[in-house]
């Protein structure tokens, strides 16, 4: 919870010389680059689902992420245009969460809760992805969590 996966990070590893030569390796012949992206701030939603539509972007967007990877000192600023995304909000409150959930579980520590309090510290691995996967990963966390969380005697 407490990496950074947004678009600075994404645009940071994507301009990484050794993912540039893992692709010229890995895909030869290959003269142009696409990418398919579905950008937070510029992404049309299916209307049928409400998902973001990925958009195809061409060798362009390379360079765009070249540029993009040197604005994470934006991150959390009044500057930063991703951060007043729902998404990055609730990334910046769900640390919050998960500390206040952790410490009121280490209240009740005991030899008998110990392995049902790391397994809910540990289910939080399980909320990953971007957009609307990262959603559909953390509804289903909190839901574990709450139920461990009710099982630990108080």
């Amino acid at each position: 919870l407490m990496a950074y996966k947004d678009e600075y990070e994404v645009a940071r590893l994507h301009s990484l010389p050794e993912w540039r030569s893992m692709l010229t390796q890995a895909f030869t012949g290959t003269q142009r680059i696409e990418m398919h992206l579905a950008p937070p701030i510029m992404t049309k939603r299916n209307p049928d689902t409400g998902l973001p539509v990925k958009q195809e972007f061409g060798p362009w967007m390379l360079k765009a992420m070249g540029l993009l990877r040197h604005g994470k000192f934006l991150r959390g600023s009044l500057l930063d245009p991703f951060g007043k995304t729902a998404e990055r909000r609730e990334e910046r409150a769900l640390l919050g969460e998960y500390r206040a959930g952790l410490e009121a579980l280490l209240a009740r520590l005991s030899p008998a809760t110990h392995g049902a309090i790391c397994t809910w510290a540990e289910a939080a691995a399980d909320i990953k992805g971007f957009g609307h996967v990262k959603a559909r990963n953390l509804a289903a966390a909190r839901v574990r969590m709450k139920q461990i969380a009710e099982g630990i005697a108080p």
